[in-house]
């Protein structure tokens, strides 16, 4: 089993990739698509395949929207593209592959093109799931999967995370029963780190490969550009704009609290709202805060934003990272 993205994903293998609304995931899975369609053996510095033919079937996105994408992140004449919105546009039916005729007929479509990858972005418009809580309803998902495995295609199956607080025990959780998971070979979610900074969740299938995971995706987050994807040092980079906050906040303590958890908001991308409050804004931005010091807490976060100190503040009164 060659990789396609070596400790990613490999040929004939299955990945359920998902995450919440706006987490990237549909930019993810082009950009990959686009790769290893390509010449450059790289993606996102990892080596991936070359020159792979690709069928991505595309359930939601505006035309305009598509068009944004081409631009930014390329296209390739080894990647065919199937938009179920063009489709309406031209008053055919959107694709419900839970019809026995547009699933046998995307089949054939693999079958005949020798497609190496294939991507549903995204289940629940494709298949037009009304109950994603039954385990019925997965049925006919597990079945493609089977049958584009089976005429040797891996296969990318895009999901939603669950509206509410969607990580648990530092797991994201897809939206729907367990039996969505079945099959599949690999799992891995995918997190809304900043404004169009995203990060991998790898998740707890990893593969019939024998490889696993490759562990620099755990350790990889990567900003969308007018060049498509790149790389860096998240840890860093919140540190460095968590220290710029600090400095900001030293010469800011008679602001009121709530302007300034509205420039925390806005600095950090997190998307709150006007309307803040400690709480949210401590939830959102907890994991940052105890990148620099461990024993950082709700209540340190108040008397920081109060007296501009750190739990572990030095006597210069200086931030220390």
């Amino acid at each position: 089993m060659k990789p396609l993205l070596d400790g990613f994903l490999y040929e004939s293998e299955s990945l359920f990739f998902y995450g919440a609304s706006g987490s990237g995931k549909s930019l993810f899975a082009y950009a990959f698509a686009v790769a290893i369609a390509g010449e450059s053996g790289e993606f996102l510095s990892i080596p991936c395949a070359t020159n792979k033919k690709v069928l991505y079937i595309d359930g939601e996105m505006h035309y305009n929207t598509i068009c944004d994408r081409f631009e930014s992140l390329g296209e390739s004449n080894n990647l065919d593209y199937l938009s179920s919105t063009d489709m309406v546009s031209n008053k055919v039916n959107p694709i419900n592959l839970n019809e026995e005729v547009n699933f046998e007929e995307l089949v054939d479509i693999v079958i005949k093109n020798q497609h190496d990858l294939v991507v549903i972005d995204n289940v629940r418009t494709l298949f037009q799931l009304t109950d994603e809580g039954s385990s019925e309803s997965w049925q006919r998902v597990n079945d493609l999967i089977f049958r584009l495995r089976a005429a040797g295609a891996s296969v990318i199956m895009i999901h939603h995370t669950t509206k509410e607080a969607y990580k648990i025990d530092g797991e994201l959780i897809w939206s729907g029963s367990s039996n969505a998971i079945t099959v599949v070979d690999r799992t891995c979610g995918i997190d809304k780190i900043a404004d169009q900074s995203f990060s991998l969740v790898t998740g707890i299938k990893e593969g019939r490969s024998g490889d696993g995971w490759n562990m620099a995706l755990n350790d990889m987050a990567f900003k969308v550009t007018d060049k498509g994807l790149s790389t860096f040092d998240y840890h860093l980079d919140i540190v460095e704009q968590l220290n710029s906050y600090h400095y900001w906040l030293l010469n800011q303590l008679d602001m009121k609290s709530r302007d300034k958890l509205k420039v925390f908001n806005h600095r950090f991308g997190l998307g709150l709202g006007k309307k803040l409050t400690i709480e949210p804004v401590w939830e959102a931005s907890k994991h940052m805060w105890q990148m620099v010091e461990d024993d950082f807490d709700l209540s340190a976060f108040r008397h920081l934003l109060k007296t501009g100190e750190l739990p572990s503040q030095n006597p210069d009164n200086k931030p220390l990272f």
